[in-house]
């Protein structure tokens, strides 16, 4: 086994379709390890960070990915290179792409990974990790065994919830709690009665997607406004533009609406990958709040889905207590934190680890 890096973009977009091949393979694979959002994310966000993919080849080809970036960090005066897996904060899912089903091919690859680590002298941190996933806890084996020291962080980084879609609409919606279902489909009956017919739709093709996602924006605008949070920044809404493009040339892409015979009610930015639909982004207009349009909206989609035959609704991260009405299941994400002992600058990041100063948290970037 031998291990290789990529820095630029040319490298970067020639593996594009092993990468996706190899994915595919893989059992923990989600949509944002794919090639197409790794790419379009580095070409957004590639400000203060350096590529620094690492692949892993034998003479049958790529074996391993794990897409990383570096990035120097200060804290006061200690300036420190770490590298972090690619995507972050805007993944909510981050990871690697080794095999499942040969523990050699991993096992070479980790101790490939823990070596690198060691001899470049760098701070590693990878965010949104599954803690369930068991090739992570390999992972974390294999660093420490390696006399490399692994911290993993000790309260959950995020929660994501998700709906098992086992079954059929009529019985899951039968399950859901009485007075929620009653309330839904009261206020649905009632908008209906005010504002005429809804009708769902979703964005099918790249003549409709720029006009479709202006609409998400301006709801995006509207909510943030109406709540009080930060405005959706031009750089992000480009990325999610050319993500929209991309993922809808592959068939990834779900950008559905709420409308009446006269306006856009609500809309949702989702990605669809192995069967799973995940929820990224809604929006809705709250000037008709007292309708309850994001319940009535997941309605629409649930049904959709349970239609089509998918096996899952990931609503991603954060526990906020509307997605605990519709589930009760959830993933808990870590932070994995790995770097060698064997320096006097990461002896005193370990210390301040320790301390819970730094690698914890995002600070100045330089």
């Amino acid at each position: 086994m031998e291990m290789r890096e990529i820095n630029n973009l040319d490298d970067f977009e020639l593996i594009k379709d092993k990468w996706n091949s190899l994915l595919e393979t893989i059992q923990n694979k989600n949509i944002f390890l794919t090639w197409d959002w790794n790419f379009i994310w580095f070409k957004h966000y590639s400000e203060n960070r350096n590529l620094s993919i690492l692949i892993f080849e034998n003479d049958e080809g790529i074996q391993g990915i794990i897409p990383m970036v570096r990035k120097k960090l200060r804290f006061h005066r200690i300036n420190y290179t770490i590298l972090e897996n690619m995507g972050i904060p805007n993944s909510d899912y981050g990871g690697i792409i080794v095999p499942d089903n040969c523990k050699e091919i991993r096992d070479q690859i980790f101790n490939l990974f823990a070596n690198f680590i060691k001899e470049n002298k760098l701070a590693f941190r990878m965010d949104e990790v599954p803690e369930n996933i068991k090739i992570y806890k390999e992972l974390k084996s294999s660093l420490a065994a390696d006399d490399i020291h692994v911290f993993v962080k000790r309260q959950p980084l995020s929660y994501c919830p998700y709906i098992s879609l086992d079954g059929s609409w009529e019985t899951y919606r039968s399950n859901l709690d009485k007075k929620f279902r009653k309330d839904i489909e009261r206020n649905s009956r009632r908008f209906e009665r005010d504002f005429g017919p809804i009708h769902f739709r979703k964005s099918s093709c790249i003549e409709e997607l720029e006009n479709d996602f202006d609409i998400f924006i301006n709801l995006q605008i509207i909510k943030r406004s109406h709540k009080g949070f930060e405005q959706i920044k031009s750089d992000e809404k480009s990325f999610l533009y050319d993500i929209a493009k991309s993922f809808l040339a592959n068939d990834w892409l779900n950008l559905s609406f709420l409308e009446t015979k006269d306006d856009t009610i609500a809309c949702g930015l989702a990605f669809e990958y192995n069967n799973i639909y995940y929820y990224y982004l809604n929006a809705f207009d709250p000037k008709y709040s007292s309708y309850s349009l994001g319940k009535i909206h997941y309605f629409y989609i649930l049904k959709d889905l349970f239609n089509r035959g998918f096996k899952e609704l990931d609503f991603m991260r954060g526990d906020e207590t509307y997605k605990s009405v519709w589930c009760s299941s959830r993933r808990i994400n870590e932070r994995i934190i790995a770097y060698p002992n064997d320096s006097c600058l990461l002896k005193l990041i370990n210390l301040l680890v320790r301390s819970r100063y730094i690698l914890w948290h995002d600070l100045e970037m330089i």
